[in-house]
């Protein structure tokens, strides 16, 4: 019995039958507080297993918004660089591309060969197991 000796003293002045069922309530207390210190301890767990659920959830999103940004950042570059107003002062464009007779191709080509690039570059770095 885990009692204190003021209980034990008590205890002793209490009819026999009585004193094992307050024991046995003792008992089923202890085993009920070590069981909530397991359930306890249990939740804890859980939470920490999904905190860590979150993180690489949070984790792999990160890493496919880098994928799309490093796919498009060249080609929204090679976009905004021809989109501006290039023109001299007499209205004349100023970029060689803009009077050339296949200019717009030329741009298409461009930008088909940075994404292909990109692409290829990918491919090669997930084979090698970095994506």
């Amino acid at each position: 019995m885990h009692a204190s000796p003021q209980v034990k003293h008590e205890l002793n002045q209490i009819d026999h039958v009585t004193r094992v069922y307050i024991e046995d309530v003792e008992d089923t207390f202890m085993q009920a507080m070590a069981d909530a210190k397991q359930f306890i301890d249990l939740c804890e767990s859980i939470v920490k297993e999904n905190r860590n659920l979150r993180d690489d959830q949070q984790s792999n999103v990160m890493y496919l918004l880098t994928l799309v940004t490093a796919i498009f950042i060249p080609l929204q570059f090679i976009t905004g660089m021809y989109g501006m107003n290039f023109v001299r002062e007499d209205g004349t464009p100023s970029m060689p591309e803009l009077t050339w007779e296949n200019g717009y191709a030329y741009f298409w080509s461009l930008v088909t060969g940075i994404f292909l690039t990109t692409i290829t570059i990918l491919i090669i770095l997930g084979r090698y197991g970095y994506l």
